[in-house]
């Protein structure tokens, strides 16, 4: 219907020339958003889309601690001096990748209370391979109605995890939820096969953000690996209760 706001109407007929710029892609920027929780000294994302999820990653960084600020393409974060675990319902509702967010806070402050995601008009965003890789890593994980708790122990631990839905074949979300926990895992020896995703889905974008994390990933010793210096995470995480 012509009065449909929502409706993109075409005409044909026309030839079509000129130049367009294209902006970041989406789906690899929400997920460094996420990422960049993980990282010690500060960050920048050029290139960023400059959409609505964008400006409200920003806005959920900046209430848990995270400093992050969007301007001119750039999307631009400070390590946090002290992590608040709480993802707002207001803010967590408005995008899908809410539980990946979770998931980088969870490794950084050990625990964490986020709503259940939004951001999708079309269908249902089901977490639950999300909070198996939270469970796998070692987190206790409650839920009571639309919001989940997750608490990490103290001792954090290499683990497997599947990433496989039901119906719609590997979960890219839950595949990079998994990347982050296990990113800054401390371990001793693992075993054949740990520490990784089982059914993995392995898109070059995963391989971009793997190689992000595996650089920031912590050591007893600041390093400088591709221009990213890492240094270890701070003794103590000065968290809010939930």
């Amino acid at each position: 219907h012509d009065s449909d706001d929502r409706a993109i109407h075409i005409t044909g007929g026309t030839a079509l020339y000129g130049t367009v710029p294209v902006q970041g892609s989406k789906n690899i920027a929400l997920h460094l958003y996420a990422a960049a929780q993980l990282v010690d000294e500060p960050m920048m994302l050029t290139g960023v889309p400059e959409i609505l999820d964008t400006h409200v990653c920003a806005e959920i960084l900046n209430h848990t601690g995270t400093a992050a600020k969007v301007a001119d393409g750039r999307f631009e974060t400070a390590p946090a001096d002290g992590w608040y675990p709480v993802v707002p319902r207001a803010l967590g509702r408005r995008i899908r990748t809410t539980a990946v967010m979770a998931a980088a806070l969870l490794v950084r402050a050990g625990e964490v209370s986020f709503p259940t995601p939004g951001g999708d008009a079309f269908c249902q965003r089901f977490i639950d391979r999300h909070l198996a890789a939270m469970r796998a890593a070692g987190a206790t994980v409650e839920i009571t109605g639309d919001r989940v708790r997750a608490r990490l122990r103290r001792r954090r631990r290499s683990f497997t995890t599947d990433a496989a839905t039901q119906q719609w074949g590997p979960s890219l979300g839950a595949t990079v939820t998994a990347m982050l926990l296990a990113a800054r895992t401390r371990h001793v020896r693992p075993q054949p096969g740990q520490r990784r995703g089982v059914a993995p889905d392995a898109e070059p974008r995963d391989c971009r953000r793997h190689a992000l994390s595996t650089r920031c990933a912590p050591s007893r010793k600041s390093r400088t690996a591709r221009g990213c210096c890492c240094a270890p995470p701070p003794r103590r995480c000065r968290c809010a209760p939930c």
